[in-house]
C-alpha cells in the first residue's frame, strides 16, 4: 500500500511538473547546460533559462543561486542525470518554502527533475520526480 502511494505520488508530481513546466506556452523552453560533468556549476541566468540541465554528472554538484531579473511566479526547471548517485548542495536562494525538502543526492541512472517557483523572495521547490521527496496524496 505504501509503495503504491509513493509511486502514485511520484507519478502525480511528474505530471504536475510537466503541466507547470510547459503549460500552454507557445515558445519552446530555453535550455541551458548547467555545468561541466564534474559539477563545476555556473549560475543559471533566469533571464535566458527555463530549463537548466546536466545529463552526465560524474561528481558532487553545488547548484548556485540563479542570477538575472526574476519575476514573481517565474519557473526554473533543473534536470540532472548521473550514472550513480551524486551529492547535491543548493545555493541559499533555493528553499523548501513549498513543503518539499531539497534533494541531497541524485538518484543515479534516471533523470531527476526539480521544478522551482520564484515567490518574490526565494526559489521554492514545487515538484520533483524523486519519489521519496514527492508529496503523497492522503
Amino acid at each position: 500500500m505504501l509503495r503504491t502511494r509513493i509511486l502514485l505520488g511520484a507519478l502525480l508530481a511528474g505530471l504536475w511538473l510537466a503541466l507547470l513546466a510547459w503549460g500552454a506556452e507557445a515558445e519552446p523552453p530555453r535550455m541551458v547546460q548547467l555545468s561541466t560533468p564534474m559539477g563545476l556549476a555556473r549560475a543559471p541566468n533566469a533571464d535566458v533559462t527555463d530549463i537548466a540541465w546536466r545529463y552526465d554528472l560524474s561528481g558532487p554538484m553545488m547548484i548556485p543561486n540563479p542570477i538575472g531579473l526574476f519575476r514573481h511566479g517565474q519557473k526554473l526547471h533543473v534536470i540532472l542525470k548521473s550514472p550513480v548517485p551524486q551529492k547535491l548542495t543548493w545555493g541559499r536562494a533555493y528553499t523548501e518554502d513549498n513543503g518539499i525538502p531539497l534533494p541531497a543526492v541524485t538518484t543515479g541512472k534516471v533523470y531527476d527533475h526539480f521544478l522551482f517557483l520564484y515567490n518574490g523572495r526565494t526559489w521554492g521547490l514545487l515538484a520533483t520526480t524523486q519519489p521519496w521527496l514527492a508529496p503523497v496524496p492522503p
